[in-house]
């Protein structure tokens, strides 16, 4: 794990590198591949990347939306954002126009569709199924790399090659098919097959265990796509599985939930629903504890016969304190407290001695 130290000097350097040129290439698409290629820790799905995408809170990375906004005098198209940073913002809102709400410019968004216009989108929907099919995976393949896949990261780039005229218009078609399909009214529901009806069941079962509805991001790539390419939007997918979207509160808190997730690794975490009273009276102090700390307690600050107690019906430490939402501090935070907790008590014995 990154220390607080490394990641405002990595952040810093993210900064610095925003405000240079792109190197050299024959498109913008090209010249940010081979700033991507050459800064590949930066990506989400490398440790270094995802620490330091995990630092960006929600306000910031809207912070960069609305600079954008206030720059441009219109709202931003992703081209207008530095691919990072772009990257980032996809990753936490999931889709662009989700993230242009969030920041509250949805009402400024640009009608105009762009290299393919709002009726060819309608011809693909209703008839090139292989192209609205494709245009899907490459959506879904885009957010599980965190950045736009070269020709040979996408298996069948040559038959969006063909019809789009360019790789570049392939990527192009497939991020404003997506926000197309936001809004298209979708006519009537394709049919189930049975591998849909097994994706689908794998959605509701992620559901049940978490307790709400999933993150997109917390579905493996293969099921959505599968489900995308039956029903086209996400919230379609939602609603076919008896789901709701979220936003506000419960969208934060599902975020919160996942990035938990992420920091636990290998380590379960889930919810306890028959967790029994006494269990609550210890974990209620715990959150008593954790507000007059301002921060989660250290194993070592709580009753070591409690805090067995707690591990042994819940799994884990980490999973004890889940359950009232409170992130168990990493090895990293723990040495920080630790440090701080030692020179306190090296100044109040020199304060002591004079």
């Amino acid at each position: 794990m990154l220390s607080m130290t490394q990641i405002k000097k990595y952040r810093t350097q993210l900064h610095e590198l925003s405000l240079k040129p792109l190197p050299e290439g024959n498109s913008r698409r090209e010249a940010e591949r081979r700033l991507i290629a050459q800064w590949r820790g930066f990506v989400p799905d490398k440790s270094i990347g995802r620490q330091l995408y995990q630092s960006f809170t929600d306000e910031e990375l809207i912070a960069i939306l609305k600079e954008a906004f206030d720059r441009l005098g219109h709202a931003p198209v992703q081209d207008d954002i530095f691919c990072f940073y772009r990257t980032y913002i996809k990753h936490r809102f999931v889709t662009w126009p989700a993230a242009l709400k969030a920041a509250g410019l949805s009402h400024v968004l640009d009608n105009r569709i762009g290299l393919v216009t709002a009726e060819e989108f309608e011809k693909i929907e209703n008839a090139e199924p292989e192209i609205r099919a494709l245009l899907i995976r490459l959506t879904e393949r885009w957010a599980e790399l965190g950045y736009p896949p070269k020709r040979k990261e996408f298996p069948e780039s040559e038959s969006l090659k063909q019809r789009f005229g360019s790789w570049g218009n392939a990527l192009h078609a497939a991020e404003e098919f997506e926000q197309w399909q936001l809004a298209y009214n979708e006519k009537a529901a394709r049919p189930f097959s049975p591998e849909d009806e097994l994706c689908l069941r794998e959605l509701k079962d992620k559901a049940r265990v978490l307790g709400r509805t999933p993150l997109k991001t917390e579905i493996h790539v293969e099921t959505r796509c599968r489900l995308r390419i039956c029903c086209g939007s996400w919230d379609t997918v939602l609603q076919r599985a008896g789901l709701s979207p979220m936003e506000g509160d419960a969208l934060a808190q599902a975020q919160w939930d996942e990035k938990q997730r992420q920091r636990a690794g290998e380590e379960s975490l889930y919810r306890i629903p028959d967790l029994e009273p006494e269990y609550w009276e210890i974990l209620e102090e715990i959150l008593t504890l954790t507000k007059k700390l301002n921060r989660a307690p250290m194993k070592e600050e709580i009753d070591p016969g409690q805090r067995k107690w707690l591990q042994e019906r819940c799994s884990s430490w980490r999973n004890a304190l889940y359950q009232v939402g409170v992130a168990a501090l990493t090895k990293q935070e723990t040495a920080k407290v630790k440090t701080e907790k030692r020179d306190l008590r090296k100044r109040q014995k020199e304060t002591e001695l004079y």
